[in-house]
């Protein structure tokens, strides 16, 4: 029996040995290497791939979580086997749920992406020629977020939409990227699907362009929040509010006499940046999704009305609020200055973020109207050009005036006034005095009124035709020209009452006063 064993041993020992000494494929096998050692080093034999498998094969990250479909979610992964050169495949139950790119390539390194397709979990099997295996578990979550009806306006051509924050806290910077859809008509609502989603409560911004790739003006904007489950489509909506771009009156002015109560039509335009009319009910926002109300600025004396003649607001959030429909003018101004009345005119002023647009309502100041003697005192006639007219002689060589004006309560200025008409040459002055002079004038002002006198030291030795205009602090053409007739001889108040004074120059601001015919 002992010899038996031994003799077995023996045998078998041998045919190792004579088999080493032949080698794989007929060739020797160098001394003191095993062959299993050599075919290692023996590329093209059939057993070479699975001899050079060293093992295990390794998973970095050993797990793969997608939050996103596409490429835009992928996640990486490194495959690695040290010393392995032969071919990585892949198999598994991921068909529906994720992508595995490349599905195959050669070691010792293979880096992969992980690309989600649905929401779901499964199983990526990664194998090499000598049979190791490694599973990767690999889990996709996603949102989709639906933008509802009218929220997209008829230019918009893309809508990109940023995840914000997860529970509060701002994501990791690899998942701030924005996700970009285009978007042709979305007039009856849309969604948009496979968005960057963590586990928790995620908050979105959407923003609407009027240019592909998200580029161009921003036309609407919004937020939106959406409760997250690993694994799982999060659905969530958003109404998008329009951003305002543009606003306009339309008129954009009117005119009302400063003392008469009176209303104009009006509408206020508010456009997205493209001229469109803003639609919808969802509040004005800004760019970052802030309420941006439109708001107005209103001055005294003038009050809003909707088209049911209630008072409309001076804050408008949205487009479904009672619009803007008549700017009111109350009658009840009193101005003192150019201050008081910019440019002529009230203002109502509209404003949201950078885009602006102003109502301005001209307001015709009231006349500056002369009293006094009616014996000397004519007017003003209704022919335009005579003002008043005012007769002395040595009957009645001097007279004064009252100067005022409605609903004005600043101060007056005089400037002289010259005839123009042939045969009516001459001047009267204004301090200081000159000589010689038909007649003379005095001005003192107080608030809201004057008295304006006028003196001819000597009618019998000059005489003439002359004037002086009365100008408040706006200037321009409002003013009151008073014309004197200086006669010689004392004239019947009846036949002084019938003569037609001519008219005299009325230099306005900046025009030049013609330089009076000597006598």
């Amino acid at each position: 029996m002992h010899v038996g064993v031994r003799a077995f041993i023996g045998a078998g020992f041998v045919g190792v040995l004579v088999a080493g000494c032949v080698g794989i494929g007929g060739r020797p096998t160098p001394r003191g290497v095993p062959n299993a050692l050599h075919a290692l080093g023996t590329p093209g034999d059939t057993m070479s791939a699975a001899a050079n498998t060293i093992g295990p094969i390794a998973l970095a990250p050993s797990r793969a979580d997608v939050y996103a479909l596409g490429s835009a979610g992928a996640t990486r992964v490194a495959i690695s086997e040290p010393g392995y050169t032969g071919t990585f495949s892949t198999s598994g139950t991921c068909a529906r749920t994720a992508a595995i790119v490349p599905k195959s390539g050669r070691g010792p390194v293979l880096h992969a992406l992980i690309e989600g397709l649905h929401a779901g979990s499964c199983r990526i099997v990664v194998a090499d020629a000598g049979g190791h295996r490694a599973t990767l578990g690999v889990t996709v979550t996603s949102a989709t977020l639906a933008l509802s009806k009218g929220s997209v306006a008829s230019s918009g051509r893309s809508v990109a939409i940023w995840l914000q924050s997860v529970n509060g806290a701002a994501p990791p910077r690899r998942f701030r990227s924005q996700a970009v859809s285009a978007v042709r008509a979305c007039a009856g609502g849309c969604a948009i699907a496979g968005l960057t989603a963590l586990p928790g409560v995620d908050a979105y911004l959407v923003r609407v362009y009027d240019r592909a790739a998200a580029k161009g003006n921003v036309l609407a904007a919004g937020l939106a929040r959406i409760h997250v489950r690993l694994g799982r489509t999060a659905f969530g909506r958003s109404q998008l509010g329009g951003v305002v771009g543009r606003l306009a009156f339309s008129p954009d002015g009117g005119a009302c006499a400063i003392t008469t109560a009176c209303s104009t039509s009006v509408q206020l335009q508010i456009m997205d940046a493209d001229g469109d009319d803003i639609a919808g009910s969802a509040p004005y926002v800004d760019a970052a999704a802030s309420p941006a109300p439109v708001l107005l600025t209103v001055p005294n004396s003038v009050t809003l009305e909707d088209a049911s003649g209630a008072a409309a607001p001076t804050t408008i959030s949205a487009p479904t609020q009672n619009l803007l429909a008549a700017v009111v003018y109350n009658g009840m101004l009193v101005v003192s200055g150019p201050g008081d009345l910019p440019g002529g005119a009230l203002s109502v002023s509209a404003a949201s973020g950078v885009a602006t647009a102003t109502f301005g309502l001209a307001l015709r100041l009231a006349p500056i109207e002369l009293n006094g003697p009616a014996a000397v005192l004519f007017g003003p006639p209704s022919q335009p050009g005579y003002d008043y007219s005012a007769s002395l002689d040595p009957n009645s060589p001097s007279a004064s005036f009252t100067v005022s004006e409605a609903q004005y309560d600043g101060s007056f200025s005089i400037a002289p006034a010259f005839a123009t008409e042939p045969g009516y040459e001459g001047y009267c002055e204004v301090p200081p005095p000159e000589e010689p002079s038909a007649a003379s004038f005095g001005l003192s002002s107080g608030s809201g009124s004057a008295v304006l006198s006028v003196v001819a030291p000597d009618p019998s030795n000059s005489s003439g035709l002359c004037g002086a205009r009365i100008e408040d602090a706006f200037g321009g053409d409002n003013d009151a020209v008073l014309n004197v007739d200086v006669q010689p001889t004392a004239t019947p108040l009846d036949s002084r009452a019938a003569r037609r004074v001519p008219p005299l120059s009325r230099p306005r601001s900046g025009g030049a006063v013609r330089t009076p015919t000597a006598r």
